[in-house]
């Protein structure tokens, strides 16, 4: 029994930060150019100002005494120079199949491996990964039969409930997530300890739901999910299969 992962990293970047370069103080009217960037003022006394390109924001304080440019390697400038460094997030797995043994009604299982997820964002507002399920395809998540006769076993369980504890000899079928990143916080649905049976139900993919998000920067930080299944005496024999979706995105 195959269980597919499909991790669809949609990677998001809503932010823009200004990080401080230099500080700079003028004595004289002034231009400073560089490849990147090229700032023009004049001389302090009593203004403010501000310009900008698309790769570079300057506010500056100073007065006037007399406009101009400056040609001279000796000019001490004053202002605030910011470069505009998107944020960058990663999400990163070498998983994309995990399996289940033969499942009889005698035990729970687990398939082998954990899927593995390494986060890493510098989003001030940190990030947030959904999960979906595919299931039968028509609405309802599960390990899926396509042969004839259909089956599903239903996630968590036949009646969908958000969670159940998976129990030798009645059908389920879910998810529990982990971390050791104490910045990471792991929807309740799925925070359950490895150790039991307590498994949170999947959704169709027409309703995500979060499984894992972060309020601010992660530094390559590790998220594992634990999939676990068991049959009753009555489920049809066969191969089933199953398709999780996962995105990542930065928080706004």
């Amino acid at each position: 029994m195959k269980l597919k992962q499909t991790f669809v990293f949609c990677i998001v970047l809503f932010s823009t930060f200004y990080f401080l370069l230099s500080i700079f103080y003028s004595v004289g009217a002034f231009e400073s150019t560089s490849t990147s960037f090229q700032i023009q003022g004049s001389a302090i006394e009593s203004i403010s100002g501000e310009g900008a390109t698309t790769t570079f924001k300057v506010r500056s304080a100073g007065g006037q005494t007399a406009t101009g440019i400056s040609t001279s390697t000796n000019d001490v400038y004053s202002g605030i120079l910011y470069w505009l460094v998107p944020a960058t997030l990663t999400c990163t797995t070498q998983l994309t199949e995990t399996t289940f043994s033969l499942l009889t009604q005698s035990a729970v299982y687990s398939s082998s491996p954990d899927a593995t997820t390494t986060v890493d964002t510098t989003s001030a507002t940190g990030f947030t990964i959904q999960v979906a399920d595919q299931g039968s395809g028509s609405g309802n998540p599960g390990l899926w039969k396509s042969s004839v006769p259909t089956a599903l076993i239903g996630s968590s369980n036949d009646a969908f409930d958000a969670t159940t504890t998976l129990e030798a000899g009645n059908k389920g079928y879910g998810i529990q997530a982990t971390t050791t990143a104490s910045n990471i916080v792991i929807n309740p649905r799925f925070l359950w300890a490895t150790s039991t049976d307590i498994v949170g139900g999947l959704t169709a993919s027409s309703t995500w739901l979060t499984l894992a998000s972060s309020p601010e920067t992660v530094s390559n930080q590790l998220l594992t999910v634990t999939h676990k299944a068991a049959v009753s005496v009555t489920t049809q024999a066969g191969d089933y299969s199953d398709i999780i979706y996962y995105s990542c995105t930065a928080n706004p």
